[in-house]
């Protein structure tokens, strides 16, 4: 019997793992001069008034979206010196804080902002995500609920509400708050994602129907698409799973995880009982993007694993064995390759 991996859908939900394609060189190219364009303008806002928090504030925004935390803390921090008593100013600062993950830190600055305009929605609204991060439920519902009596057609406090009653397993609530929160903005990307996670498995055809909406909103998102093809893998669908696992390809060849559940699609469809032809083309084919699955990225486990089951249903017990070892090189724990390896040796 050849050897599967069952994996559960509910995973993809929450996290992917990162062997995803680099950016092709052209545009990192373009990526970079865009970039360099962006902070020379900044650069000459300062230079024309460096007396304005505005410019160090605009490249600390700068500097937080390329990911120099360092950089942008400083800009912030500047900006803070000239207008310590400004709303947004305080709050970039929280931001940066999040980022770092310092969640202490970020809440003193947040509530400044709303100490220093009570009505300041945005300030309500992190503070209500940093509190529900902290685990302070009632305390992150005061301030989101704060923010709705400011602003009641604004998503985000709807879609915190539900990110905290899914915490508490509040099923129910949760939905209905993502719901509301797609009622206001039909393109919140994450609420239709998280309704997705909600339904599936008990709904898996209303589950996929929101995975498909993500999709239209960002067609190019790993996690939807991924998500997407293992729904439509357990619901059956070989065509549209291999659809889903093409398109990522279509985006960019370099994404190991669509080779390596297109290989698993392969696994999934193979039935013992057809004819030898049928079998080695299924187990071939597998086999084929199971390999480009290793050569984007050498580290994965289960690719070599997968591999290795196939090559042992093939009768080709040598390489079936390296494969199985390989895995084992990688994640010593890795207790699938350890069952297979005792019993191909029994």
């Amino acid at each position: 019997m050849l050897r599967k991996i069952t994996f559960s859908i509910a995973l993809t939900f929450v996290v992917l793992s990162c062997n995803d394609g680099k950016k092709t060189e052209q545009q990192q190219e373009e990526t970079t001069t865009e970039q360099v364009s962006e902070l020379d303008e900044i650069n000459q806002q300062i230079i024309n008034n460096p007396g304005s928090s505005n410019g160090f504030y605009r490249r600390a925004q700068y500097y937080a979206k390329q990911g120099d935390l360092t950089s942008a803390t400083d800009d912030i921090n500047r900006a803070l010196q000239i207008d310590p008593e400004v709303d947004f100013l305080n709050l970039e600062k929280a931001k940066i804080l999040l980022t770092q993950n310092r969640i202490t830190d970020a809440i003193l600055y947040a509530q400044k902002s709303v100490e220093y305009n009570q009505k300041y929605f945005d300030g309500h609204v992190l503070l209500g995500k940093l509190y529900y991060i902290n685990g302070e439920f009632d305390v992150a519902f005061k301030h989101l609920d704060e923010a709705l009596r400011i602003n009641q057609n604004h998503a985000e406090p709807y879609f915190v509400k539900g990110m905290v009653f899914e915490t508490m397993k509040d099923s129910l609530k949760a939905a209905t708050s993502f719901q509301t929160a797609i009622e206001q903005d039909p393109n919140h990307f994450d609420a239709f994602f998280k309704l997705a996670g909600l339904y599936y498995p008990r709904k898996p055809q209303q589950a996929i129907q929101y995975l498909e909406r993500a999709r239209e909103i960002k067609p190019q998102d790993v996690q939807v698409l991924v998500t997407l093809g293992n729904a439509y893998l357990e619901q059956g669908n070989f065509q549209r799973c291999v659809e889903t696992f093409n398109s990522m390809l279509q985006i960019n060849p370099g994404y190991s995880e669509a080779h390596f559940f297109l290989g698993k699609a392969y696994i999934e469809i193979y039935d013992e009982k057809a004819d030898k032809f049928t079998k080695d083309t299924t187990l071939n084919k597998a086999i084929e993007y199971f390999n480009k699955a290793i050569e984007i990225y050498p580290n994965y486990v289960e690719a070599y694993y997968l591999r290795g089951a196939c090559y042992e249903e093939k009768g080709e017990k040598a390489k079936a064995i390296k494969d199985y070892q390989k895995s084992l090189d990688i994640e010593p724990q890795y207790h699938l390759a350890t069952d297979a390896l005792r019993e191909i040796d029994n």
